[in-house]
């Protein structure tokens, strides 16, 4: 079916992005979504966001960029505050109108877009970025009453866009048809990135040293104590293997205490909070031990630099990682199973760079226009009333 460019009443697309987290993976979605719907398909993107969450680089970007936005404070977790902020955004809605799409970003922006468009025309676009629910730590009471939110709030909304296959799969938990569901994973652009022996220079690595690198908050969605743990196993029996972590939050104490409780420090870096891209060429290998994720850039940021990795199955990175082929997945919080696949690529060099180059070949399927473009044909088909499933 061949979708046109512009709405069928031929006014260029105009969509409300509106995103509470406005920082980490969805600030950078976002920042990448928007500039290439300007520049790549001409859309007139307005932005409701937040600053309470706001890291830097997102509000030094609604600076520079320039585009019609209207700062609302929303908190991140459910209250009275939120009857406001739904009430001015319908607001804006009406007196910037008229929209054809409303995109929310995260469980929060998600809620509200879809509340302030009860009763209008505008279609809503709802992006979780990893659904709140999936939180295994998540206690029972919460989980009922976000899993009930969810499921009044799938019948207000046109179209969810899942990161990744297992997001989509997730979804149908709370009642989205299947046909209601787009799969767009996150893209990104080339990345440039320093030679490797440079970057090992700067940080004191040795030749020999085989270094398994971590980028990520400190906190309990990203499980750090887990992968110390791991490591301890591992350097026993592999003493050229270094852990090198690279982040802040409040489990970095713990983190510190799990080092000292295993004697590992000698073997252990842990580098606080800096940019971990720049880095990555260093390592030798990349870990991710989530408990669960939308669709991580950090994946693919080291799938760039050309790394083998060894991630769990509650990062839901199926679709970037071909088991045994450019990656290793195991089981969410299987310390055990962890420790095998890192052993395994520690002690084997062959192995690793050949995962390592497949892992630079599989991520050039991943650019940053073909996530815009299909984000792009759902706005346009939604805006032409269409049928959302397949011809």
């Amino acid at each position: 079916m061949e979708i046109p460019d512009k709405p069928a009443s031929n006014k260029p697309l105009k969509v409300c992005m509106v995103v509470e987290s406005a920082a980490a993976g969805v600030g950078r979605h976002v920042i990448d979504l928007v500039d290439l719907l300007i520049e790549d398909h001409g859309v007139d993107v307005h932005l409701v966001w937040s600053p309470v969450r706001a890291d830097a680089e997102f509000s030094g970007w609604v600076e520079r960029l320039g585009l019609p936005n209207f700062p609302l404070e929303m908190s991140r977790h459910p209250g009275l505050r939120d009857v406001v902020a739904i009430s001015k955004i319908r607001q804006y809605l009406h007196r910037k109108g008229p929209f054809h799409i409303a995109h929310g970003h995260s469980s929060k922006g998600g809620a509200i877009a879809r509340l302030a468009c009860v009763g209008t025309n505008v279609q809503v676009v709802y992006t979780p970025h990893a659904f709140v629910t999936m939180n295994p730590s998540m206690n029972h009471g919460a989980r009922l009453v976000f899993s009930a939110a969810e499921m009044v709030l799938a019948k207000m909304t046109s179209q969810l866009v899942a990161v990744s296959p297992e997001e989509a799969s997730y979804a149908q938990r709370f009642g989205f048809r299947p046909s209601q569901i787009a799969v767009i994973p996150n893209c990104i652009r080339p990345i440039c990135l320093p030679e490797r022996e440079i970057v090992r220079r700067e940080l004191g690595f040795h030749d020999d040293d085989v270094v398994i690198g971590f980028v990520g908050r400190f906190a309990i969605q990203k499980h750090p104590v887990m992968l110390v743990e791991a490591f301890a196993s591992v350097v026993k029996s592999n003493p050229q293997a270094l852990l090198l972590m690279i982040g802040d939050g409040p489990l970095m104490s713990e983190v510190r205490r799990t080092v000292d409780r295993y004697g590992i420090g000698l073997r252990v870096r842990l580098l606080g909070a800096r940019a971990g891209r720049p880095l990555m060429p260093g390592f030798d290998i990349f870990a991710l031990p989530s408990r669960f994720e939308g669709l991580p850039y950090v994946v693919l940021e080291a799938m760039s630099a050309g790394l083998p990795l060894v991630i769990t199955s509650g990062a839901n990175c199926s679709v970037l990682v071909e088991q045994g082929v450019n990656g290793l997945i195991v089981p969410t919080e299987n310390v055990e199973r962890f420790a095998m696949a890192l052993t395994d690529l520690v002690s084997n060099i062959g192995r690793r760079n050949a995962m390592g180059q497949a892992s630079k070949r599989r991520v050039s399927q991943f650019d940053l226009p073909r996530m815009v473009s299909e984000t792009h044909k759902v706005y346009t088909i939604l805006a032409n009333g269409r049928d959302l499933r397949p011809s």
